[in-house]
């Protein structure tokens, strides 16, 4: 809990200076410096994007300064290269000991020399301290990095981050905050060329507009169009990866003289969902799987068994179904579903989107589910007040949760290890399986903390899914949590996809499980 003297300091985000939205250069004192054009290319090759970030500032002080440079990356990204040019001067990054490095800097800095230092702040963002810029100077910043690709149910997805999240602390404290406006951004160009064009089918963007047509070089475009580009977002891509069946993939990087290295990417099925006669037993739609969540298009394995009649196995987990017109199998175990929706300031603009995910998931539950939903900031409300128990599942429980929502605007801090620790004070019920459901930016500071106790916090064999919402989410510790809980995440933004996101997010709530088990692999003719 927060105290009363702690809370107006978090409870109005505006107050909270200047954002940090695709790379921020900003003086000691916290003052931004001018950003005057931000230009993004992207290579994509199988599951790896190189990405190239140059962007262009100017120090309007009328005194040498030193500044700060921040800027957020996907969460699974790996810099690689970093040039800051000061005037004429170019000033190359070199990976060194922590200590080492400050203490060069701090040297360079006493002696007047131009000098950097790199530092990660938080996963996901990272600062740049640049000493000696003069005034009137232009500072123009080049970084690379190498960002591993997501892959999601036949889809792979690339995401530039242009906000950081803003991390609230439990001390009532908030960094790396971001302003919530629809103002133009400064000048931004963004352009994803896919080398290897055939293998990308419906190509889209869900968060900006753009134009897509062939590179020069060779393969598919993807510019951001310059009728409205906004940095208050992150530009996210996805597409449907054109061959289908479990695929291996293998990237290959060596430099000349030196030992190379390989990144192996193994992707899971995707079946199709079809409507076909199997063997003149009838038309029969796509049948999911409840033991692994897989749909089962291959309706002409249908066989007949004695004592059970018509059965089909999944190709994925092993389980025999018995197929049927618009037949959805799942776990014979009703859950007690915990829905914990974050309403702390940071969620501010989000409410549509988080509304429509909570009808979403409770209206997707099945019969015999119960569910509690408690809506938390630096406090927590719940449906039956005290969340010590699970209430049957039924329209009026749904209609009663969104009064809820809308009875708690976004305000204060995200207090979300109190929150999560709800599932274990509910006692657990004989018979019913536990499913913890996080709708969240998850901007907390607090991760390894949270990371280690997770399992202590969500109860033992209970299951965590997160959903991802706002224009801030923070990618990495969303997918984090949801690995160590056992369960998926999903990001969601107002806009086009949302829709199937949500109904997505919402089957895997009530029958997810593995898609892949027990893999082996044998590599030949290694050496």
């Amino acid at each position: 809990m927060v105290s009363p003297a702690l809370a107006p300091a978090i409870v109005d985000d505006e107050a909270i200076a200047p954002a940090v939205s695709q790379g921020t250069l900003q003086t000691a004192d916290g003052v931004p410096l001018p950003l005057e054009h931000t230009a993004v290319e992207a290579v994509v090759a199988g599951p790896v994007a190189d990405v190239v970030v140059r962007q262009r500032f100017r120090n309007d002080r009328v005194v040498a300064i030193e500044a700060v440079y921040l800027f957020p990356l996907p969460p699974e990204a790996a810099v690689h290269r970093m040039l800051f040019r000061i005037a004429d001067r170019v000033v190359e990054g070199v990976v060194k000991e922590k200590a080492e490095a400050r203490r060069d800097y701090e040297a360079a800095l006493a002696q007047g020399r131009a000098a950097t230092l790199l530092e990660e702040d938080k996963p996901t963002l990272f600062t740049l301290s640049v000493a000696n810029i003069a005034p009137g100077a232009v500072i123009e910043v080049e970084l690379a990095y190498q960002d591993l690709l997501p892959y999601d149910e036949g889809r792979w997805g690339f995401a530039y981050p242009m906000v950081a999240p803003a991390r609230y602390l439990d001390a009532g404290a908030a960094s790396a905050p971001r302003r919530r406006d629809e103002s133009r951004a400064s000048d931004v160009e963004v352009t994803v060329r896919f080398a290897h064009a055939e293998a990308v089918h419906e190509l889209r963007c869900t968060s900006h507009l753009v134009a897509i047509d062939g590179h020069p070089d060779g393969g598919t475009r993807v510019r951001l169009r310059a009728d409205g580009p906004l940095a208050n977002r992150d530009f996210a891509l996805d597409w449907r990866a054109a061959e289908e069946g479990v695929r291996p993939w293998v990237h290959l990087e060596r430099k000349a003289g030196s030992a190379g290295t390989f990144l192996l990417a193994l992707t899971p099925s995707t079946p199709k969902a079809t409507t076909e006669r199997a063997g003149g037993a009838g038309d029969y739609q796509a049948i999911r799987c409840g033991n692994c969540g897989g749909a089962i298009s291959d309706l002409g394995a249908i066989k007949e068994i004695p004592g059970l009649g018509p059965v089909v196995p999944c190709a994925y987990c092993g389980a025999v179904l018995a197929p049927g017109t618009d037949v959805v199998t799942r776990p014979v175990r009703p859950r007690d579903v915990l829905l914990l929706v974050d309403r702390s300031a940071s969620m501010r603009g989000a409410e549509a989107v988080v509304r429509r995910a909570v009808e979403a998931i409770l209206t997707g539950l099945a019969p015999g589910d119960a569910a509690q939903v408690v809506a938390f900031d630096h406090d927590r409300t719940a449906l039956d007040g005290d969340a010590g128990r699970f209430l049957a599942l039924s329209p009026e429980l749904a209609a009663h949760a969104l009064k809820l929502l809308d009875a708690s605007p976004p305000r204060g801090g995200s207090e979300l290890e109190d929150a999560l620790g709800l599932s274990a004070k509910i006692a657990p019920r004989e018979g019913r399986s536990r499913v913890v459901v996080l709708v969240s930016d998850v901007s907390v500071g607090n991760e390894a903390r949270l990371l280690r106790r997770l399992p202590e916090l969500i109860g033992a064999g209970a299951k965590l899914f997160v959903l991802g919402v706002g224009a801030s989410v923070d990618r990495r510790l969303a997918g984090r949590l949801a690995r160590a809980g056992g369960g998926a995440t999903e990001l969601v933004a107002e806009g086009p996809g949302e829709r199937e996101t949500l109904a997505r997010f919402a089957r895997r709530v009530r029958d997810a499980g593995p898609v892949l088990t027990d893999l082996t692999l044998w590599w030949e003719g290694r050496g």
